[in-house]
């Protein structure tokens, strides 16, 4: 039913590569007065002279959206220049930073606490009336604070029943070139209550529809894009003498935090964030420190994490959550296939 994927890039991570040579070209214009295209060479010389100031992921995505827009028997060698281009020479990373020298998105919070968590959804419950945007946004923050969804990942998540059990089947984002384990995740429920399951529910029935505060349906990533600027701003009035945000994004964080202080390991965390590696968490998420214990915790399916890419070394130190009645196996035979219903509750 799972199988594996092949490493490919999806028709929106395609659209984006376009979107960003294009971004660069109009760059390129704008300081030199040269087309980019007609200039090749001046081009990635200009490209290059810009590394010590991108980071090293920045400059990473730059490179792969530039090798998927050119050909490689381009003209002059180009292709070749852009593939020998090295992220070491990049920006250091932003711990390594003074805080004037940081970029905005590295200013946002990685995390957020339990208490603030609270007050953040605490400061929409009280108000009298509650924007469209903003009731979204408090949906899949709580939603994700213990699932550890992507925003973009609940538009086609469901909720389906196995073996008497509740999982959660979610569609990986970031599946193409080889950075999922595969296609699809699924979470299990079984620790949580029926509280957290309709929030759950509710959660997939808004974010399904795709539609606007006018009710006209708009693309996944538009009406992503809408309740996650909503929520950000909601968080900077809440907490106004903070410089950090709190994007919803910070719950991902949270929750791979969480999974570090229960002592799960790093495959079983790769497997419930969608990784195709058991680095990946900890190298860019929220470390274990700041993560607390108790609370629902979801398993993974053991397939799944049998898919994920041991690139770390093991520690004989960490342990495996135990996790009771939630050790049901889904394997390519069998799987879950009866499909809840997801309508809003009450």
């Amino acid at each position: 039913m799972f199988g594996t994927t092949n490493p490919s890039k999806s028709d929106r991570t395609k659209i984006r590569y376009r979107h960003t040579v294009d971004l660069l070209s109009k760059r390129f214009y704008r300081e030199t007065g040269l087309f980019a295209g007609e200039h090749p060479r001046r081009f990635a010389a200009w490209f290059e002279d810009r590394i010590p100031h991108l980071a090293a992921s920045t400059l990473r995505y730059y490179r792969a959206a530039l090798l998927y827009v050119l050909e490689p028997t381009g003209p002059h060698g180009v292709y070749k220049r852009f593939t020998e281009m090295d992220s070491r020479n990049a920006k250091p990373k932003a711990n390594k930073l003074k805080t004037a020298e940081r970029r905005t998105t590295q200013k946002k919070r990685r995390g957020v606490p339990l208490a603030d968590a609270q007050k953040v959804v605490n400061a929409i419950d009280e108000k009298p009336k509650v924007g469209y945007w903003l009731n979204v946004g408090r949906h899949v923050f709580a939603a994700t604070y213990y699932t550890g969804l992507r925003p973009i990942e609940w538009s086609g998540a469901q909720l389906v029943t196995f073996q008497n059990q509740c999982w959660l089947r979610v569609r990986n984002a970031k599946q193409g070139n080889g950075r999922a384990h595969g296609a699809y995740r699924h979470i299990s429920l079984e620790q949580f209550s029926d509280e957290l399951i309709n929030l759950i529910e509710a959660t997939i029935a808004i974010c399904a529809s795709s539609l606007n505060a006018h009710g006209r349906w708009i693309p996944p990533e538009e009406f992503c894009k809408q309740f996650s600027g909503e929520f950000s701003r909601h968080s900077r009035r809440v907490f106004k003498g903070r410089k950090r945000t709190i994007p919803i994004y910070c719950a991902r964080h949270q929750f791979a935090a969480n999974l570090k202080a229960t002592r799960y390991t790093r495959i079983t965390i790769a497997a419930l964030m969608g990784h195709a590696s058991d680095t990946t968490a900890f190298r860019h998420y929220l470390a274990g420190r700041w993560g607390h214990r108790g609370g629902p915790l979801p398993v993974p399916v053991p397939e799944e994490a049998a898919r994920v890419r041991q690139v770390a070394k093991p520690n004989p130190h960490t342990t495996e959550q135990a996790s009771k009645g939630a050790s049901g196996k889904l394997t390519s035979q069998t799987g879950p296939t009866e499909t809840r219903a997801a309508t809003p509750s009450r």
